[in-house]
């Protein structure tokens, strides 16, 4: 009675596990149902690799070749051309760009699916079984990065691999069947190259079970990729492999890439995808059941009758024979360890956030129903308690893809407010007219009228493999080409072809795009306008620069351990550097930039030397530097020479401290001259301090004198921004990161406590739009507008060192006698306001603009993290 009873309780405990896997799988199949019907209608690229088959399709439509050399009009990508083709050909029907991806990446999940499902029940499962295939397959999609239902490569890829598959490992000899799964598996290959591996080890793994089946499909596998190849090799002159081939065998192990997350280490590579990766999506329970699929089916073919088995048979009495080996045994074995190897290969580059599961998880939920189907068949091998143990494995996997999706069916739904950003971004688009660059949103901006768009990623990728794009795609770049540029502010290192795009466009308005996934969440965005020319004040210097044409190898600011390009004479110069504020002896020195400065006081006054510098052709119109001792040019001087005739001369104040001073030298531009820092001796300062030698040239007026340096058309008020633009961040203070330049405003001269004004000469406001950068504090300093000697605009920093782009609209001013302030009240810990790139522009009419904006500026990203960009600076309208 008790095994009865046990035997009867096993039996509902069985049924009770597969009664709740049937419902898992069933939701699983509704969620995927619900999610693709709503991601479809999206009108936006739901993520950046979204629009590489797009872009790829539309850059051939405009009549260049399937793989060609990247340039400003067109781009290909790392994928081999399958879908784009396809999608090209939707196109040209007058099918639209983006859904048509969408609608064959779903069409091809069904497919994988019906694959799957025939795969299963050919093998011995049942249908509940196959539909629990199916259910495990769709349970990966979050995990998988939501890409089944995108109009990307990936879902056309598998439902190709999965057919080619289920026609080649047919029971039948080699057959027409086997030539179309062979067509199939070579398709596959050139929809997403990777597939490759896969089909490789799955075709030389039937090769052990049917030699001649497999030997035939492995050759014409290679034999048609292979003549394709050669193919779009000559079609493309050779761009083809750099793309498809060259780019994408560079990525996998590629550790010391430029563009790297600068702590990634194999390491932490390898943990993240143990600890992290799989647990996430592929539970160890899985690939303990695909070993023992593994194994069984090695066991069944290398040993026909077991001992252990001819031992059971004598106890228990005759036994089934173990099920023929077939289609699960070693083909879709190989294949699903080859599809973790696929996977695995490039997240090894960054970590895991380039590829994704989905190929894996197909074969996930293919084995799952093959070992589900291998225990049916073999009742008398497994117990009743290890198939409940293998339906709980599998009801923890299909639960754990459940909690991992959220219950988030509406993950791709356009709401509202995403359409009515999408539309009123399609409007600018359309207002602005072409050329407009938007290399994050190619598709869209091209396919809203913003004429053809390069791919970003693209390029990046082609830099990635080492490859430099070609010479005559820089000087495009260069050229003011855009009437705008969409993008992130504050993105200093990406994409790798940005080039001067800095000095050459300006942040205008900030806007929110639908952009990535999530529900329609919005990233922001940022309108850059090309520099103007003629709206700065002219009296008044806003980027706070010192434009140095100096010589190279000529040390003109002593900051290293020798005179480099200098020659030392007598014994005022005997010590390279003054390597602290004062030599002994002597007062204390003030003044000067950085740790170092030339000082004649080698030991005392009575000391005399020169400091000459090789002979170098001056290409500016002016020189500034700092200078101080001696106030007589007999006893000490800072000279120019030409023609070793001194021709310009300089001394100090009487003084240790450093003061600016300029020359013009405009007359001596193109001439061979020297540098020459003298100490004649004698007297109480008998010796000379130079320090922040610069040579520049600018344009001035006839009969204009040169600035001699500091804050040109600015007066400073009190201590806080001491007598020049600083060089970075200050002794005591933080690194001060995300300014142009080397030089900005910066109020910590005199620490936190320190207060002081910066305020610039009346100009009449000629542009409707002032943009900026400001950091520091956000209670104690201020970047203000002043009309009429009153406030009428302020900006505040974060309390960081990282400086924010900020934008005003100053239409009801503009016209008008206005000036600009730094405010420093001082106290807090962050009592000090840091201020750079002030521009001025005219935004055009067909321009709106939309507000303020308090984005994190990355230094090092192009891309505003969804962590990052939502909640923490909202935009204000």
């Amino acid at each position: 009675m008790i095994s009865i009873a046990g035997k009867r309780k096993g039996e509902l405990v069985l049924a009770l596990l597969k009664a709740a896997l049937v419902a898992a799988v069933l939701m699983h199949v509704a969620l995927f149902a619900i999610t693709a019907i709503y991601r479809l209608s999206n009108p936006f690229g739901l993520e950046w690799m979204e629009q590489f088959a797009t872009q790829h399709a539309l850059s051939m439509l405009r009549g260049h070749a399937v793989y060609s050399a990247p340039s400003m009009e067109a781009t290909s990508t790392v994928y081999t051309p399958g879908l784009a083709l396809v999608i090209m050909i939707a196109i040209k029907l007058g099918l639209p760009a983006m859904q048509t991806g969408r609608v064959i990446s779903i069409v091809a999940i069904g497919i994988a699916c019906f694959v799957l499902y025939r795969t299963v029940r050919r093998e011995g499962g049942t249908p509940t079984i196959s539909w629990l295939g199916i259910g495990i397959f769709l349970a990966g999609y979050m995990a998988a990065n939501r890409v089944y239902d995108m109009a990307r490569v990936d879902s056309s890829a598998i439902a190709l691999l999965a057919g080619g598959l289920y026609l080649v490992t047919r029971r039948e000899k080699w057959s027409r069947a086997t030539l179309v799964g062979v067509l199939l598996l070579i398709a596959a290959t050139y929809v997403k190259q990777n597939v490759g591996l896969v089909i490789v080890l799955g075709l030389g793994a039937l090769c052990l079970s049917d030699r001649r089946k497999g030997l035939l499909a492995l050759g014409g596998y290679f034999l048609g990729i292979g003549a394709l190849a050669l193919l779009l090799d000559a079609l493309t002159g050779g761009w083809f492999h750099r793309w498809a081939w060259d780019i994408g065998s560079s990525q996998p192990l590629w550790m010391s890439d430029p563009f790297a997350i600068a702590h990634i280490s194999w390491g932490s590579m390898i943990g993240a995808i143990i600890f992290y990766e799989l647990p996430r999506g592929v539970p160890a329970l899985f690939l303990l059941g695909v070993l023992a699929l593994v194994g069984y089916q090695l066991w069944v073919r290398l040993s026909a009758r077991p001992r252990w088995l001819q031992a059971a048979r004598a106890a228990e009495g005759p036994l089934p024979a173990p099920p023929p080996p077939a289609l699960a045994d070693l083909t879709l074995a190989g294949s699903c360890v080859a599809a973790f190897l696929a996977a695995l290969g490039p997240r090894l580059k960054v970590g895991g956030s380039i590829n994704n599961w989905a190929l894996v998880f197909y074969f996930v939920g293919l084995c799952s129903g093959l070992l589900l189907a291998q225990a049916r068949r073999a009742r008398r091998l497994v117990s009743p308690r290890v198939a409940a143990l293998l339906y709980a494995a599998v009801l923890i996997y299909a639960t754990y893809g459940l909690v991992r999706r959220a219950y988030d069916p509406l993950s791709g739904r356009a709401e509202p407010r995403g359409q009515y950003h999408a539309a009123r971004y399609r409007e600018l688009v359309q207002k602005i007219g072409a050329p407009v660059l938007a290399p994050q949103l190619s598709v869209v901006t091209e396919l809203s009228g913003g004429g053809p768009q390069i791919m970003g990623v693209s390029l990046l990728d082609l830099v990635w493999s080492g490859r430099r794009l070609p010479p005559d795609f820089y000087p495009k770049r260069d050229r003011r080409h855009w009437k705008a540029i969409v993008m992130p502010a504050g993105c200093a290192k990406w994409p790798p072809f940005r080039g001067a795009l800095d000095s050459q466009y300006v942040p205008v308005t900030p806007i929110k795009l639908p952009y990535f996934q999530a529900g329609g969440e919005v990233a922001h965005f940022w309108v850059w306008l090309p520099r103007p020319e003629r709206l700065q004040p002219p009296s008044v210097t806003l980027d706070f620069e010192l434009a140095s044409r100096a010589p190279g190898g000529l040390s003109l600011r002593f900051e290293q351990s020798t005179y480099k390009g200098w020659v030392s004479r007598g014994a005022a110069f005997g010590r390279p550097l003054a390597e602290s504020a004062r030599v002994p002896g002597q007062l204390p020195v003030a003044g000067f930039e950085g740790k170092q400065l030339a000082n004649s006081f080698a030991s005392n006054d009575a000391a005399t030397g020169v400091l000459l510098s090789r002979p170098f052709v001056l290409r500016g119109n002016t020189i500034r530097f700092l200078v101080g001792g001696a106030s007589d040019p007999g006893i000490a001087a800072f000279e120019l020479l030409f023609n070793e005739k001194v021709v310009r001369s300089a001394s100090g104040q009487q003084s240790e401290q450093l003061a600016r001073k300029a020359w013009d030298v405009a007359d001596l531009v193109g001439r061979i001259v020297r540098l020459r820092i003298r100490d004649s001796g004698g007297g109480p300062y008998g010796h000379i301090l130079v320090d922040d030698i610069t040579i520049t040239d600018e344009p001035r007026q006839p009969g204009e004198k040169p600035w001699a340096g500091g804050y040109r058309g600015w007066t400073a008020q009190g201590f806080a921004f001491g007598h020049v633009p600083a060089r970075g961040a200050l002794p005591g203070q933080l690194a001060v990161s995300s300014f142009l330049g080397e030089r900005l405003i910066n109020s910590f001269y005199g620490g936190d406590d320190a207060t002081g004004t910066l305020t610039s000469e009346r100009f009449v406001l000629h542009g409707n739009v002032i943009t900026f950068l400001v950091g520091g504090s956000r209670a104690s300093a201020a970047f203000e507008l002043l009309v009429d000697d009153k406030v009428v605009l302020s900006a505040r920093g974060q309390d960081s060192e990282n400086l924010r782009r900020v934008s005003w609209d100053v239409t009801p001013w503009q016209g008008k006698w206005v000036r600009l302030r730094a405010n420093d009240w001082g106290g807090g810990p962050w009592g000090h306001i840091l201020v750079d790139d002030i521009v001025i522009v005219q935004r055009p009419e067909a321009l709106p603009y939309w507000g303020d904006a308090r984005v994190h500026a990355h230094s090092g990203l192009c891309t505003i993290p969804p962590w990052v960009g939502r909640g923490i600076y909202p935009l204000s309208f």
